[in-house]
């Protein structure tokens, strides 16, 4: 029995407690003399269909979330339940299965393009892996291209003599070229032009509606997480601090961290006043992250208790790790 929170049968992944700590280095002979603790306890679920937002500072471990929830990165703690089935521990053909039904489309699209091959070999590597082969994987490649605006006439091409956004409609193409459940999306629209981003995050729209993947979008830009997700998590310092549905996330932050973050967001009204929370002090070491809250240091209504002792995070459908609530 899973004993998580959410655990439905509409949950196609979720991850409880989950922790990843690298270790530090140091000395002559390089012994560990201490820890990153990069996640720190992480507890989430993620519902078929439905795209959940992690947020962030830079540094705050979205990204290594992401990676150790797909088992690219082997968890240090914790326990991942996908589609129903624990994944914390397997290993061999028992992974390479469930990796089929679990993709990643990554921040920098070029740098995650082989330079060498055609774009025919790199859409098709997934399905030449699965047993596709000869004309059955050249038709496959070609609906694939099709799916994320492409045609067939990209399919000899190298991914230089393609635009940025070009390049991650290519990333897109592949991902999806094993028909998955579940997607990480790691910042895909941060290396784009404002305009290539609108167009590439209704293409996940779009693909979403028609395949029913599930996605976890993790992103530092606010205003692209409020219009994909339906849920939002927001990370400080290895820990999730607050999380719920999107629109009660953005019109009633309940953290001090969240207030911050969305304080910042520019507004397209140069007449309209903003109350800009200004955070004092720098991002606290992940090697030696603070006692009690993680925030407390630059907490503008820092108490006695955030210092000595952690908050949980209390609740179900909208969460708040504080001692304020």
């Amino acid at each position: 029995m899973i004993e998580m929170e959410r655990a439905t049968t509409d949950t196609i992944i979720l991850a409880k407690d989950l922790k990843k700590y690298f270790p530090v280095r140091g000395g002559v002979f390089s012994r560990v003399v201490d820890y990153v603790h990069a996640v720190d306890g992480v507890s989430i679920d993620i519902k078929k269909g439905e795209t959940f937002g992690l947020v962030g500072e830079s540094g705050c471990g979205k990204t290594t979330f992401g990676r150790t929830l797909m088992r690219l990165i082997e968890p240090d703690g914790g326990r991942i339940v996908f589609n129903g089935e624990d994944i914390t521990k397997i290993k061999g053909k028992d992974l390479a299965e469930i990796r089929r039904e679990m993709q990643i489309v990554f921040q920098d699209p070029f740098s995650s393009l082989n330079p060498r091959m055609t774009i025919k070999k790199i859409v098709g590597e997934p399905l030449l892996l699965n047993g596709i082969k000869g004309k059955d994987l050249r038709e496959r490649v070609i609906d694939l291209l099709a799916l994320v605006g492409l045609n067939e006439e990209h399919m000899n091409r190298y991914p230089h003599e393609f635009s940025g956004g070009q390049r991650q409609r290519l990333c897109i193409a592949r991902a999806i070229a094993t028909n998955p459940k579940f997607i990480v999306l790691d910042e895909p629209t941060s290396a784009l032009d404002v305009s290539v981003q609108a167009q590439i995050l209704n293409l996940l729209i779009d693909l979403q509606n028609r395949l029913g993947m599930g996605y976890l979008m993790i992103s530092h830009d606010l205003s692209v997480v409020r219009h994909i997700s339906q849920r939002v998590a927001v990370m400080y310092l290895g820990k999730i601090v607050e999380k719920g549905k999107t629109e009660e996330i953005f019109e009633n932050p309940l953290h001090p961290y969240t207030k911050a973050l969305l304080s910042a967001v520019p507004v397209p009204d140069p007449d309209r006043k903003r109350n800009r929370i200004l955070l004092t002090g720098d991002v606290p070491s992940p090697v030696n992250p603070p006692s009690g809250c993680r925030f407390h240091p630059r907490c503008p209504y820092v108490k006695e208790i955030c210092k000595e002792k952690e908050p949980e995070l209390k609740g179900d459908e909208r969460s708040v790790a504080c001692w304020l609530y």
